[in-house]
């Protein structure tokens, strides 16, 4: 679902920088229909076929598991890319920024300051432009499940070591730790409460589109009216996980138009839950990470959450 009252107001925005077109397409298809891309392979970098839902339901109601398709059994990326080089030829180039995960991939510093100034733009936008701006709360709850509390359930079903070797031993610290997840649950509050700023909602690489016209975003789907703490701390975290340079971190708490009222302290919290869910959760992201690099993040993660006041 697009948020017809974001696109409203960022329309009567009158700042020259953000421009927003929405083009929209269709394909009329039955229930039988598989894409070749999106949610059949939304993780399979590992080749484990199992990361990802490939189960489908039918109309009476059982769970059955779908056939393996080609497109399932790349594991490499390049390999996959081309696959489906002749389902996306007749469009206009265009990438998500996901590629950032892996090693020696960095925004560039020009991009990096797209991504900040569209959120300066955005969480500036007169309150008379919001106003009856939807709460989105289903949507919400949605995503608070899986940010605040299924990664830290000790048995939600998600065997992590599909993933990565030893990372289900891993994560258990964090998932037995009683004093962490009361933090986290008040987090999840701030995150469900309302605010006066406009939010993207989903604000990280895979909502980032590389384009022969430069830095777009897309799906705000999740957009709602709350803290700014929590957009920017999703942003941080996965400038961490991208192992961005320092430089980039710093220009992030620089250049982004922060008042007296912003807390950064409850931004790093929001961001130590981004980190954490992302590792240990199941929106699984393709990092090039060791199971020594992730340790070294949750151990940051958990400084963010239970050290800021």
């Amino acid at each position: 679902a697009f948020s017809g009252k974001m696109l409203d107001a960022m329309a009567n925005l009158e700042l020259s920088k953000l421009k927003t077109k929405v083009s929209v397409g269709f394909k009329n298809v039955d229930a039988g229909f598989r894409a070749p891309a999106a949610q059949s392979r939304r993780v399979n970098d590992f080749g484990n076929a199992n990361v990802f839902g490939k189960n489908s339901v039918t109309t009476a109601g059982a769970l059955v598991q779908r056939d393996l398709m080609l497109f399932d059994r790349f594991t490499q990326e390049n390999i996959y890319n081309n696959g489906i080089s002749n389902t996306l030829q007749n469009f206009n180039p265009a990438f998500d920024y996901t590629f950032l995960y892996r090693k020696n991939n960095f925004l560039t510093d020009v991009e990096l300051s797209q991504a900040v100034d569209f959120l300066n733009q955005l969480h500036q936008l007169p309150q008379a432009n919001l106003e009856g701006y939807p709460s989105n709360l289903s949507l919400r709850q949605l995503n608070h499940e899986h940010l605040f509390h299924y990664p830290f359930l000790l048995d939600n079903g998600f065997d992590l070591n599909s993933i990565q070797l030893g990372l289900q031993e891993l994560s258990s610290h964090y998932k037995t730790d009683k004093n962490l997840k009361f933090r986290i649950e008040k987090l999840g509050e701030v995150y469900l409460s309302s605010d006066i700023f406009l939010l993207h909602g989903d604000y990280y690489p895979g909502s980032w589109l590389k384009t022969e016209e430069g830095f777009k975003v897309i799906d705000p789907e999740f957009s709602f009216l709350g803290s700014r703490e929590f957009e920017l701390g999703v942003l941080l975290a996965h400038l961490k996980m991208t192992e961005a340079p320092i430089h980039q971190l710093t220009y992030v708490s620089k250049e982004y138009l922060a008042n007296r009222r912003f807390n950064w302290n409850l931004c790093y919290q929001l961001a130590g839950v981004e980190i954490m869910r992302r590792i240990i959760g199941l929106a699984q992201l393709p990092f090039d990470l060791t199971l020594h690099e992730k340790e070294v993040l949750l151990k940051e993660a958990y400084y963010y959450i239970m050290k800021s006041r």
